[in-house]
């Protein structure tokens, strides 16, 4: 059986045994060409070559001791579909899935073990038809020598233990095995980066079903949205609707995935009246609909017209982040759908007449609007950005839409300090009626609403940025509230729902940790976040000054391939918290500097001449951001200094674990068989 695509070669364990090594190499080269179109280079073939060796081998052994492994299948080189670069060297399917590593290693190194974690938890949790069947992840150290350990999940062996793997697997002559064919072509449906999934969206591709999003409420919340734009569009009302959501929720990407769907370019012939039923959101020339079903999960329909309300041609992305928009529009090579929220005011707010064609505007990181001191500096008038954009919405002489997208915790800019109640004195100004809708938790916060809807699917819980580990933000909560206890605790649980997290005094331990968990993974981002008010890193080598992140230009930054200097993943420059914020990394190295330090409490250092009412608060909503940019984990680099010896125990207490030596474990445990 030769099943050559999506992976190198596959077949049963039988036919492995007799394939002539050349032609098998030959089908791997052809497939890794077809994968990175790039040839293999020498050192990948002498690895495969190596393996090989090593399988033919041993399991030539393993089916004299039990003959029924033969009719194993066995896959190389699988490429995780939507993963570009991630390929688990050996899958072996029988009654279980194996999904092995060869490693030309003697010793354990903490990337490799995390590396073949990962691909069995995204094969158990993203994976069709792995779902339903143990997936044991096997590190293959191919210079080590009876070796047969356990780090956590992962079973480690030397080439002499392999038939160890199947010590505990029941097989009979009649057993039940998982079939090759069914499993390949099975559907892999990972949880795309913000940046992934917005330029999937924006090339007219489906997003793909995610158990995970739809668990979190996602589609509901679009479903909530779209329904109180009806509303407003009906009845000709102004509507305002906060949406709110811990770090990385996936608020950004409801309000993507909002203004797309009702999006076209103004054109004589995107004129032709489209509609909103029950069920679908019709689409736009340029893309998909997007249908909200009844059972509220995101799927792609066909397109259904009917001559009824528009909602075309009226809704634009806006965001203070200056960094987020310029990587999405980096990242979609357009310039209409994403705009920055003070461009926009600069050209609709104040006192001008204009306004602007578009009826629904969505502003993310809302509770980081400007207050009317930060806007009489920057644009000449004392007017708040939240009563900005309420003005605005009356000049309209029509119905409006303002959702405002509300992150917890992250105001980190002057001027965001007044947070939600800026949104309730813009309400108290207004002349007209404006219907609130938001979460019941914050509808006490707008006693100057005349009318108050409250719907709970508006807040969105559950982080997506971390995949798996659902308590990551609650984590981070307890070690920027210096609760230390309850921060081991929870560290527990998210580094056992798969999030890694480690901290180092030496920075190359954590460069060598990312280079080589992602190698050869092209979608995999990885670099250096530091603060921005951090004085003591720029002598460690770490360039967060003013001078040198000024000019680090983000849309390459965050998008550009890994082999580019000017990738994240070259890891030269530096990425402080304005320029992450709404933004990820698959692993971020976060560098801890003297700006918040541990003295039995969390601390910073005085702030001289500072305009903002709480600089204390603007460090620690500057630290969550750091600590909640990741999608696999993060690397803590602490400098090895006396006024930081603290701060690095204290995150170790908080149950960030040391590893000692160049990529090799310390504190994490390993446990013989």
């Amino acid at each position: 059986m030769d099943l050559n695509n999506p992976c190198g070669w596959s077949g049963t364990i039988q036919n492995f045994l007799r394939i002539p090594k050349q032609d098998w190499l030959t089908s791997l080269q052809n497939h890794h060409l077809r994968c990175m179109n790039s040839p293999a280079d020498q050192s990948q073939i002498l690895a495969w070559d190596h393996s090989f060796d090593i399988l033919q081998r041993e399991l030539k052994l393993i089916v004299q001791q039990k003959p029924t492994i033969e009719n194993f299948s066995i896959i190389f080189e699988y490429e995780l579909p939507r993963e570009r670069g991630r390929r688990p060297d050996v899958i072996i399917l029988g009654p279980s899935i194996f999904v092995l590593e060869f490693k030309d290693y003697a010793t354990l190194l903490a990337a490799h073990s995390d590396q073949v974690a990962a691909y069995a938890r995204d094969l158990k949790h993203y994976h069709a038809a792995s779902q339903h069947y143990p997936v044991h992840p096997i590190l293959v150290l191919a210079r080590a020598k009876d070796l047969l350990r356990h780090d956590e999940e992962v079973l480690v062996v030397s080439p002499d233990h392999i038939a160890d793997i199947f010590k505990t697997e029941e097989i009979g002559v009649n057993c039940s095995l998982i079939d090759p064919l069914t499993w390949i072509h099975a559907e892999y449906a990972p949880l795309p980066s913000l940046i992934q999934a917005a330029r999937t969206i924006w090339e007219k591709q489906p997003l793909p079903q995610i158990k995970r999003a739809q668990s979190a409420g996602i589609p509901q919340t679009i479903a909530e949205l779209i329904s109180i734009a009806k509303q407003a569009q009906t009845n000709n009302e102004l509507h305002l609707a906060l949406v709110t959501g811990v770090p990385g929720a996936g608020k950004t990407l409801v309000g993507i995935q909002l203004v797309y769907e009702n999006h076209i370019d103004s054109s004589p012939s995107s004129s032709a009246s489209t509609s909103v039923d029950s069920s679908y959101l019709t689409p736009s020339q340029n893309g998909p609909a997007l249908a909200v079903a009844d059972s509220g999960s995101l799927v792609y329909g066909k397109q259904k017209r009917k001559q009824s309300n528009n909602l075309r041609n009226t809704a634009v992305f806006l965001s203070g982040n200056g960094p987020l928009v310029k990587v999405l529009q980096h990242a979609l090579k357009y310039k209409i759908f994403v705009q920055d929220v003070h461009g926009f005011l600069k050209e609709y707010g104040g006192s001008t007449a204009k306004i602007p064609h578009e009826h629904i505007w969505v502003y993310d990181e809302a509770q980081r609007a400007w207050d009317a001191e930060r806007v009489a500096e920057k644009r000449g008038h004392a007017t708040s950005e939240p009563e900005d954009f309420l003005r605005l919405a009356e000049r309209m002489n029509s119905w409006a839409l303002m959702v405002a997208l509300i992150g917890e915790g992250q105001e980190i800019h002057l001027g965001e300090e007044s947070g939600l109640p800026q949104w309730n004195d813009a309400l108290a100004w207004m002349q007209k009626s404006c219907i609130v809708h938001c979460p019941k938790k914050i509808a006490d916060k707008f006693p100057a609403a005349k009318k108050i809807v409250t719907n709970d699917v508006l807040d969105l819980t559950i982080t997506l940025r971390s995949h798996i580990a659902e308590d990551v933000a609650t984590w981070v909560s307890a070690i920027l509230e210096g609760d230390l206890v309850t921060a081991k605790d929870l560290a527990e649980r998210v580094i056992k729902q798969g999030f890694d997290v480690y901290i180092t005094q030496d920075i190359n331990v954590a460069t060598n940790y990312v280079k080589e968990r992602y190698r050869g993974q092209e979608d995999k981002r990885f670099g250096l976040l530091a603060s921005s008010k951090a004085k003591n890193l720029p002598r460690w080598g770490i360039h967060n000054e003013f001078n040198y992140t000024k000019n680090m230009r983000e849309g390459p930054w965050y998008n550009d391939p890994p082999t580019s200097f000017s990738s994240c993943c070259a890891l030269r420059d530096v990425a402080t918290e304005f320029s992450c914020q709404g933004l990820e990394l698959d692993f971020p190295i976060i560098c801890w500097g003297d700006d918040f330090t541990w003295a039995g409490e969390w601390k910073s250092p005085p702030a001289k001449r500072s305009k903002a009412r709480d600089p204390h608060r603007l460090r620690v909503n500057s630290y969550r951001v750091l600590l909640t940019r990741g999608r696999d984990g993060f690397f803590i680099y602490v400098p090895n200094e006396v006024g930081m010896k603290t701060t690095y125990e204290a995150l170790v207490r908080a149950g960030v674990m040391e590893i000692d030596a160049v990529g090799s474990f310390g504190m994490k445990v390993m446990i013989d068989v």
